[in-house]
């Protein structure tokens, strides 16, 4: 029997690796103590010991260290919340997560270090230990001493040759036909894969790869990724593996289309189904991002197959409705359909919100406003405190906005839950919004209120009685109040209502009420005669909801009528009294009422004419409610109701009708004179600015402070005060970020607001590009370049042999016939003694220059050769290389005959220059930069603003100098002393 036991057990006793000495600093109590790793070197290593060694420190230590390693993992994964909208993390969990798993990391160290210095050193579960505490330092973030640890497993658990003789990674036995291995080889026999774990080693290396990638360290992370991939020994098992780190390689670097495709390779190393399906829908937000519809879809419908998550069920199924919309117009009802669906299902119960909200969303692309507001109303109403219902409030007033209902803006508005953190950062715009659209709405309930009493009032009077009857019958029905044939009211006593009250325990003929269905039936109706439509809730309940308050004890209304029941009491709606009498006071039945009521509604229409045109920035909205003031009161502040509309239509660009109101403003009072040139109000300045301000930060590289200004102004203005140069300088950042969709979308957005703009035709070229970069991309990767060979050349020995001949002295450049005899182009000396050059009596010069004599370093000769700089400053690289492909591109188009070479001037920080030529003299120089002047801002870079960029000429004797010296002001000043009356630079 014990025989059999031992032949059982010997697979199972790993071989050991060969020992080392460990250093040990041991307290003062036990240093006299020898513990079990101090022994690996003098106690002899039998099968036992191996296997006692090796099954205790893997079930006491590694085991144990192991799962909490995995629990960890698993509780930041449970914290992790996927902003499905965009593009989602690699990993389901953050290092900043597990980072505040420091006391159960530290325990893993603490338990694995236990395990090494308490055991034979020569156990098979060491290096898996030194594994576990490269990991923990890993995820608390300490990435140097985990590349300490990674780096001391590579080398202390290399394999080693006979006699424990430590030999180079990469050489002796493992370099085998030429080919460098620096894994550990592994035995592949099924029967020793069963029982035995594989070395950690090679793992280690795997987890040094996502270390220097975490860091920042490309360039390593690549060169050990190459290795491992040309590794004629690199187990089959890490494959997935690999391919996940060269995933992420790419993911942190933006390289979308090789992420997506060795992220496929890596699903089989997903750590749960869960996890897949993860990767699944990252997959597909990858191709996406690729313009790879097809592939997207794909991954889509296995994200919604894989998903045990109903968000990313959700979430697939609305962005694979969104990508079909241009091949299949069925696709989004369907969809619309599937999520209605899945709402009724009692396991997407918590997901409502989404499901209604993703239907809005589908909604719009149809578009269905009317169906989308349902739609947003039906996800809030299913929203719990912030988040998704803050979505859906936030879209519906971006819907609002667009359709000029501004009562939808101000109810989403004041339902918006302020506390969620999601709205940290947009607390004071939001803020401030609100109390905006408040008035607004105020205003507009006001009008609202008073036209309808005008209108009631305006009734004959037995019209008006039945009307207001049956309104005072309706309020008291809503309000479950039983009225009275002389219409008074009264409430239940219990009294009255006893006399006919019903046996709800029988019927009379001894069946049960709730078994009565006619029973029921009557009930119901008399319940509904008696009370109205009322909701299935008790009176505590709706008070406490009349009474939640928000931040700073403002009562957040849960829906649109609340919403505008609390503006209404703002706008002075005084408390119903539901009495004949009392809904008749409020009627203006007297000539004094009536005018009362028509000062309120002439003062708010003016208010709302002063809110949409000076703050909210809709004129449209503004010369609507100016006109009805006009036409119903056209004595109501009329000067100023008229200035307003003429600046209005100025401003809207419809200059007929800006021009009547002008002339009706000089008819009526000539005193005013001729009003100033409209501009733009306070809001618009303050938005001008500020998204001048955005595009600096984006010219200059600065593009995250950039786009996180730009959301904020978003948000603020909405796109009114967009300009084309901003849509087209985002449009190329995104672009430059493989963001081929944001930018395609920008350069869409560019095309529809601005056609006309200079900047259009540049931003559908680059549109047209970046459809094609997929196809661009393979044509160049795939292209082959066969030089010829020297000796194949065919030579023809009987040509004539060109001589070269001296040029003839090239006479000085006559600006005046170059120049079109311009007389601000003259050259000017800087001081006394000017002279004419010979045969031009017209062209000023200093008498130096034509010695050749040079002032501090620079030297001024018109006939060499010189060059035309593009001096750009504050322009970051990528903006600067596509001015230069601009300048190259308008070369082609209109100097083609002149073959203008254009390189890159590598100067100073900060300062981008192109150097362009050179021309045979400074004339030709001059000219090229008068046209390059005429044209930069309307055709060759328009998308840049003048302020950043300007031309100077150089000789290149003097661009050498100015390399040395590095002073540009110093030569622009020089050279400009040479040079009179210069046009602008630009």
């Amino acid at each position: 029997m014990a025989r059999c036991l031992l032949i059982l057990l010997t697979p199972m006793l790993t071989h050991a690796q060969a020992g080392y000495d460990l250093p040990l600093h041991k307290p003062a109590a036990f240093e006299n103590k020898t513990l079990a790793s101090e022994k690996s070197t003098s106690t002899k290593n039998t099968a036992f010991r191996r296997f006692v060694q090796g099954t205790v420190t893997h079930y006491n230590y590694y085991f144990n260290a192991h799962q909490k390693i995995l629990q960890v993992l698993a509780r930041c994964r449970e914290e992790h919340q996927d902003d499905l909208t965009r593009l989602i993390s690699f990993y389901g969990y953050a290092l900043e997560d597990t980072k505040r798993e420091r006391i159960q990391l530290d325990s893993v160290i603490y338990k694995c270090t236990a395990g090494i210095v308490l055991h034979d050193l020569r156990n098979g579960w060491i290096d898996n230990l030194y594994l576990l505490i490269g990991q923990a330092f890993f995820l608390e973030t300490k990435f140097d001493s985990a590349d300490r640890i990674l780096e001391f497993l590579n080398y202390h658990f290399y394999v080693k040759e006979e006699g424990d003789y430590h030999i180079p990674i990469g050489t002796g036995t493992q370099a085998k036909n030429g080919q460098v291995s620096i894994v550990n080889p592994e035995n592949r026999k099924i029967w020793h894969e069963a029982f035995n774990r594989p070395p950690s080693r090679n793992d280690g290396l795997i987890w040094q790869v996502r270390s220097y990638t975490e860091q920042g360290k490309y360039a390593q992370a690549a060169g050990l990724i190459s290795l491992l991939r040309s590794d004629p020994q690199f187990p089959p098992r890490l494959q997935p593996a690999l391919a996940e780190q060269e995933a992420y390689w790419f993911y942190c670097q933006g390289i979308w289309d090789s992420t997506a495709v060795y992220l496929e390779r890596a699903l089989p190393n997903a750590a749960s189904q869960a996890d897949q399906a993860r990767w699944d829908y990252l997959l597909a937000q990858l191709y996406e991002l690729c313009h790879q519809s097809a592939a997207a879809g794909k991954w889509y419908s296995k994200a919604i197959e894989q998903s045990t998550d109903p968000r990313i069920d959700i979430y697939a199924r609305l962005y694979r409705a969104l990508l079909g919309q241009g091949n299949d117009k069925q696709t989004i009802p369907q969809t619309i359909a599937a999520l209605l669906r899945l709402a009724d299902r009692d396991r997407f119960a918590p997901f409502r919100d989404i499901l209604y909200l993703s239907a809005a969303r589908l909604a719009l692309q149809q578009p269905d406003t009317t169906e989308a507001l349902h739609f947003l109303d039906l996800s809030a109403r299913n929203g719990g405190k912030g988040g998704v219902r803050n979505q859906a409030y936030l879209l519906m007033s971006d819907i609002g906005k667009t359709q000029g209902n501004y009562k939808i803006v101000a109810t989403a508005y004041d339902s918006l839950i302020l506390t969620d953190p999601n709205l940290r950062d947009q607390i004071p715009v939001l803020a401030k919004d609100k109390a905006l659209y408040d008035r607004v709405l105020v205003s507009i309930l006001r009008v609202e209120r008073e036209d309808s009493l005008q209108r009631i009032a305006a009734l004959p009077e037995a019209e008006r009685t039945a009307f207001v009857k049956n309104l005072l019958h309706q309020l008291l029905k809503a309000q479950g109040v039983k009225e009275e044939n002389n219409g008074n009211y009264y409430g239940s006593t219990g009294i009255r209502d006893s006399l006919n009250a019903s046996d709800l325990f029988g019927t009379g003929n001894g069946e049960w009420y709730f078994y009565n269905q006619s029973a029921r039936s009557s009930g119901s109706s008399d319940f509904q005669s008696r009370w109205g439509n009322r909701p299935n809730v008790d009176n505590w309940r709706r008070q406490s909801a009349m009474n939640t308050a928000g931040p700073g004890g403002v009562i957040q209304p849960h829906t649109t009528e609340d919403a505008l029941t609390a503006a209404a009491k703002k706008a002075g709606a005084k408390p119903l009294v539901l009495t004949m009498d009392g809904l008749m006071s409020d009627l203006p039945l007297t000539p004094k009422a009536l005018a009362a009521s028509n000062d309120t509604v002439a003062y708010h229409l003016f208010r709302l004419g002063d809110l949409y045109k000076n703050e909210v920035g809709d004129n449209r909205a503004a010369v609507k409610v100016l006109e009805e003031l006009y036409q119903r009161y056209p004595t109501y502040k009329q000067e100023e109701a008229l200035y307003d509309l003429y600046v209005c239509y100025h401003l809207m660009g419809d200059e007929v009708k800006a021009n009547y109101y002008l002339g009706l403003l000089h008819k009526r009072y000539p005193a005013a004179g001729k009003p100033a040139a409209p501009v733009k109000d306070t809001a618009a300045d303050l938005a001008t600015g500020r998204y001048k301000d955005i595009y600096d930060q984006f010219i200059a590289g600065n593009y995250d402070a950039a786009l996180a200004e730009k959301k904020s102004a978003d948000s603020l203005f909405g796109t009114k005060y967009w300009t084309p140069q901003l849509m087209y300088i985002q449009a190329v950042y995104y672009a430059h970020q493989r963001q081929d969709s944001s930018a395609i979308k920008v350069l869409n957005d560019l095309a529809a607001q601005f056609p006309k703009d200079p900047v259009t035709p540049r931003a559908n070229k680059l549109k047209e590009v970046l459809g094609r970069r997929t196809q661009i991309e393979t044509y160049l990767t795939n292209l082959k370049i066969t030089r010829y060979k020297v000796d194949s050349l065919h030579i023809d020995t009987g040509a004539a042999v060109a001589v070269a001949v001296p040029a003839p002295p090239v006479a000085p450049p006559d600006l005046h016939r170059a120049l079109g005899n311009r007389p601000d182009t003259l050259l000017k000396a800087p001081g006394a003694g000017a002279a004419a050059l010979p045969g031009k009596s017209g062209l000023q010069v200093n008498n130096n220059a034509v010695a050749g004599m040079h002032s501090d370093n620079y030297l001024f000769d018109p006939s060499t050769p010189h060059y035309v700089l593009v001096v750009m400053t504050n322009v970051a690289g990528v903006y600067a290389s596509e001015a230069k492909n601009a300048f190259s591109r308008y070369n082609q188009d209109v100097h083609y005959q002149e073959d203008i070479p254009i390189d890159t001037v590598l100067f100073q920080p900060g300062m981008n220059i192109l150097k362009l030529g050179p021309f045979k003299n400074i004339v030709d120089a001059l000219a090229y930069q008068f046209d390059l002047q005429k044209n930069a801002g309307k055709e060759i870079v328009p998308w840049l603003s003048a302020d950043k960029y300007r031309f100077i000429v150089i000789s290149q004797d003097n661009l050498m100098v100015l390399r040395n010296k590095k002073n540009l002001t110093e030569y622009e000043t020089f050279i400009n002393s040479y040079l009179k009356n210069m046009p602008a630079t630009h």
